[in-house]
């Protein structure tokens, strides 16, 4: 049902459209974890009180309503630009450009090849988020050591000094 060919030659025309917007949709939430400043969204969320925007800017006061946002808008709308483009780069370039012809001419399948098609195009955007998740997570380890560990910032510091105790207790 699925032909490797096929997997191959789309997985070889549209690599670069997937590594340009995983490294942008990456660069970006690393970005978002490595600026986070939450005091300053606080103070952003609190002149926003009483308008229109306040509903989106009250979430901005936590990393974790910074990255809803993120998830919310930047990665769902680069997460679309690289299916539409790549669903055109599959179906109907082929099909204008004569290619699909050819395709379908060989012993194949109609539905194998759109459902070679198809898997190409979900297994790219499962890695593609896969990817960006993994950057986010890289991203917050190494500016907050909270994903393999916990964070000891200046309260735990100041706890461990007041109980006698190692920062890592």
């Amino acid at each position: 049902m699925i032909s490797k060919p096929i997997f191959k030659q789309s997985l070889q025309s549209n690599w670069k459209l997937w590594l340009i917007i995983t490294i942008v949709a990456s660069m970006i939430i690393s970005g978002f974890i490595i600026s986070y400043d939450a005091a300053g969204y606080a103070s952003i969320a609190e002149a926003a009180e009483g308008t229109a925007f306040s509903n989106i800017l009250s979430t901005l006061t936590s990393l974790l309503g910074s990255l809803e946002n993120f998830y919310k808008l930047i990665a769902v709308i680069l997460g679309i630009v690289y299916v539409v483009f790549t669903a055109n780069n599959l179906v109907v370039n082929e099909v204008d450009s004569g290619s699909m012809a050819y395709t379908l001419s060989t012993p194949i399948k109609r539905s194998s090849v759109i459902f070679t098609k198809s898997l190409y195009l979900i297994l790219s955007v499962v890695l593609m988020y896969t990817v960006i998740s993994l950057a986010g997570l890289t991203a917050s380890q190494l500016n907050y050591n909270n994903v393999t560990g916990y964070a000891i910032n200046e309260d735990v510091e100041a706890a461990a000094k007041m109980l006698n105790h190692d920062e890592d207790y």
